[in-house]
């Protein structure tokens, strides 16, 4: 995929899917500038990529996405260190769980300064220079949970679903200025963040009602962003693309045996 020497930004990319976006894009050759809040999480990203001879177009700017000073010097950064913005992964994301009347108000103000707000802010700023060069990408990384309701993760729904309205109304905005946008939509994923908080008998749980009995892989969703940053996804725009094992094509109903009723 055609992603070679473009200038690439990924956000929360020292851990889960943003890391995996960081290696592959450095791997097909982009120049990638990524954040995080935590510098020892990226020196050992950094360490890694080292090891592939792939750390020479990386750079790492510590960044908390939330705050409009952060991104304005992220920008700063990468023109700096490459020229202006190609590409522009919005991966960063928190989660919190609970329903409406449990979360507290606190925590979901930090789930939309993170999530909505940080992906907004993110292109509110690199923008102005893809409009310039007349070219760009965006993929934010939405969620299933933003395109239907899940149990107990009312805030955190609403945010992704935040992203989706900002991707297809981007994507609208921007298509006659050379810009494209769209969105992943990865279902359940062996991430540090979902790990985090999965027992061993959610897991299984989780692994029974994905229809290929497990769930993804971080390398499996960055894949999907890639392509949809490179050359040969140029005419697609708007897109919400689930990476989920095909449980979003799922209506809910108990699976019965062949044959059965």
């Amino acid at each position: 995929m055609s992603v070679e020497g473009k200038i690439t930004v990924v956000s929360g990319g020292t851990s889960g899917i943003g890391e995996e976006c960081v290696r592959l894009f450095a791997r097909r050759g982009a120049r990638v500038v990524f954040t995080g809040t935590s510098e020892k999480k990226a020196a050992v990203v950094l360490e890694a990529l080292k090891k592939e001879g792939l750390d020479k177009a990386v750079r790492f700017c510590r960044t908390d996405i939330s705050r409009e000073a952060d991104v304005r010097a992220l920008v700063e950064f990468v023109r700096s260190a490459f020229g202006e913005c190609e590409v522009l992964c919005n991966n960063a994301a928190t989660f919190v769980g609970g329903a409406a009347h449990e979360i507290t108000p606190e925590d979901c103000a930090r789930l939309f300064a993170v999530n909505v707000t940080g992906t907004w802010l993110c292109c509110r700023y690199f923008v102005p220079g893809m409009l310039k060069n007349r070219k760009g990408a965006i993929v934010n990384t939405a969620s299933i949970s933003g395109l239907m309701g899940e149990y107990n993760m009312a805030a955190y729904c609403a945010t992704k679903g935040a992203v989706i309205s900002l991707t297809q109304s981007m994507a609208l905005d921007y298509a006659d200025a050379g810009i494209r946008v769209n969105a992943v939509c990865p279902g359940a994923t062996r991430t540090p963040m979902f790990m985090s908080g999965t027992s061993p008998e959610l897991m299984k749980r989780f692994e029974a009602i994905f229809p290929p009995r497990r769930i993804g892989l971080p390398r499996e969703v960055a894949e999907a962003v890639v392509f949809l940053a490179s050359d040969e996804a140029s005419f697609i725009n708007g897109v919400l693309l689930p990476v989920d094992g095909g449980i979003s094509a799922h209506s809910g109903q108990p699976r019965q045996d062949k044959g059965k009723a």
